[in-house]
């Protein structure tokens, strides 16, 4: 029998398992607009996110449009506004990992930006990650899924509690996902068994 048939074999009397490779769930450029994004001016001080087509703007390391906080340009002496991700549906994965392209530059104490997700259709959040520094570049974060779990929603978040002479910006927003790994059956692997059996018979054709 074929080595690699008898390799293969092998792994089943093993109990390996077989590892789902990731696939991409979603992904916005935010090149043509918001999409279907929405906003949340939580001071309702009517400034809040908004499209920048602007690249010699773009300071997160992505290229072409993006979405932008825009402290400098609104003059406005409090920011406090969220960016919100559309349902995205995760149903049949476990393990997901959201990544962006951000520019956050911090000049106001106190002031902060943050990302967080949501699987209950945005009744709750769950913190990621909060930036109280300077940071400017691709950030990942690996989320593992309760069972069940069928949709996630992001949210950037910007609050400013004075004017700023800078903003926060996202650009490239990704989804990925994998399934759980997935165990050898134990029908297959008697079935192994038994041909990884008949296989050693056969390599002794002449032995009686």
């Amino acid at each position: 029998m074929n080595k690699i048939v008898v390799f293969f074999l092998t792994l089943l009397l093993l109990g390996v398992t077989v590892n789902v490779s990731a696939d991409v769930i979603y992904t916005e450029t935010f090149d043509s607009g918001l999409g279907n994004w929405t906003v949340e001016d939580y001071n309702a001080d009517g400034y809040t996110w908004e499209h920048n087509n602007n690249p010699s703007w773009n300071f997160t390391g992505g290229s072409g449009g993006f979405a932008m906080a825009d402290s400098y340009s609104s003059y406005a002496n409090d920011w406090y506004d969220a960016l919100i991700s559309p349902v995205i549906d995760v149903t049949g994965y476990s393990n997901i990992t959201v990544s962006a392209n951000v520019s956050y530059q911090h000049d106001v104490e106190d002031g902060y930006a943050d990302v967080s997700y949501s699987v209950d259709n945005g009744s709750s959040w769950t913190p990621l990650e909060e930036w109280t520094a300077t940071y400017q570049g691709t950030a990942s974060w690996d989320i593992t899924l309760d069972a069940g779990s069928t949709d996630v929603m992001l949210s950037f978040e910007y609050y400013q509690p004075a004017w700023s002479y800078y903003e926060y910006q996202v650009d490239d927003v990704r989804v990925d996902g994998a399934a759980s790994a997935v165990p050898v059956p134990s029908a297959l692997w008697l079935l192994g068994a038994g041909l990884i059996g008949l296989t050693g018979l056969r390599t002794h054709p002449h032995e009686k």
